[in-house]
C-alpha cells in the first residue's frame, strides 16, 4: 500500500513531509506530493499527524 493526499482536505501544512522517516514525500513546487510511494513501510506517522486528515494508505 502507498500513501495517498486527498487534495480536496489538504491545507499543505507539509507535516508529511516533514514527518516521515522514509522520504515518501517531497515538497515539490511548495506542494506536498507522495513522492517516493515505494519507500513506504506503512509506519502510519503521515496518518497520523495530518492535522487536515487527508492522507489515507490505498
Amino acid at each position: 500500500m502507498a500513501p495517498d493526499i486527498d487534495r480536496s482536505r489538504c491545507i499543505n501544512c507539509l507535516v508529511c513531509v516533514d514527518i516521515c522517516p522514509y522520504d515518501v514525500f517531497k515538497k515539490v513546487d511548495g506542494i506536498a506530493k507522495v513522492f517516493s510511494p515505494q519507500n513506504c513501510i506503512e509506519c502510519s506517522e503521515c496518518i497520523r499527524n495530518c492535522t487536515s486528515n487527508a492522507i489515507s494508505l490505498i
